[in-house]
């Protein structure tokens, strides 16, 4: 086992059902935007998020 399986397997051990933490439904856009408008730049590139929301709404 390398040290990586431990690392995973410690990980997994120390896993419980009161590490599961349960967002409200806006909580959890903010803290991942990136998951529902794709990459968050600076506005720059015509595939920043910013711009892919302009074009749905457009």
């Amino acid at each position: 086992m390398n040290e990586t399986e431990r690392e995973l397997q410690i990980l997994q051990d120390n896993y419980q059902e009161e590490n599961i933490v349960t967002l409200e439904w806006q909580e959890h856009i903010r803290r991942r935007p990136g998951m529902y408008i794709g990459k968050l730049g600076d506005g720059s590139a015509s595939d920043d998020g910013v711009y892919v929301l302009l074009k749905e709404v457009l």
